[in-house]
């Protein structure tokens, strides 16, 4: 399996190096956008309505649009200014219980192994995250981005899953049709009970 990160987890005075691995894949099919007459694969252009030529990517800004059709341009030494340090070690804050952290703050999913196959500080990590039924919570950078994550004992290694921000979570209480409440008889929610449990998957394999 091809590694996509590697560095360490630190706590306190312990530092474990490890290797990140994508946990999942697409395997959907992916479809080229076409001509129709010719077949040709289509070509996107970086195109600019003002003066209509295509624009060369060394002209290329970044920008933030602070009001309609205003914007804020950085440039490339402003850019690299605020961009997070490169480092190689996710830095652990503490312990939690995994119900403490709602599954909607859930990201992405890698795996974790070893740098060594026999590190023992590894797998002692890994067993005393089972046995105490908690997970680390912490923050590294990887593709120049900074990430908040947790990480959990899972099989045979570790799993490390990045996390949301909460501002990049939407408020559930924005959807109109849920600010009213139906009027639901005790009949009514035997009956949907009952239902339920007719239709309860006791060997249910998600394979």
């Amino acid at each position: 399996m091809k590694s996509i990160w590697k560095g360490s987890i630190s706590f306190g005075l312990v530092s474990i190096p490890i290797i990140l691995y994508s946990a999942s894949k697409d395997s959907g099919v992916s479809f080229k956008m076409l001509h129709s007459t010719c077949k040709t694969p289509l070509r996107y252009k970086r195109w600019c309505e003002t003066d209509e030529e295509e624009v060369a990517w060394k002209d290329v800004a970044k920008g933030l649009e602070i009001a309609e059709d205003t914007y804020f341009v950085l440039t490339k030494e402003e850019l690299g200014k605020i961009r997070p340090e490169k480092t190689s070690v996710i830095n652990t804050t503490g312990f939690v219980s995994s119900s403490e952290i709602d599954s909607i703050y859930f990201d992405k999913n890698y795996f974790v192994g070893p740098q060594n196959e026999k590190d023992k500080a590894f797998f002692l990590f890994r067993d005393v995250l089972a046995e105490s039924a908690k997970i680390a919570v912490g923050s590294f950078v990887m593709h120049e981005s900074e990430h908040l994550c947790i990480i959990k004992n899972y099989k045979r290694g570790l799993l490390l899953t990045t996390l949301k921000y909460a501002d990049e979570i939407r408020d559930i209480d924005g959807i109109e049709s849920l600010k009213g409440k139906a009027k639901i008889t005790e009949a009514e929610m035997k009956l949907a009970s009952e239902l339920i449990s007719k239709l309860d998957l006791k060997d249910f394999k998600i394979e």
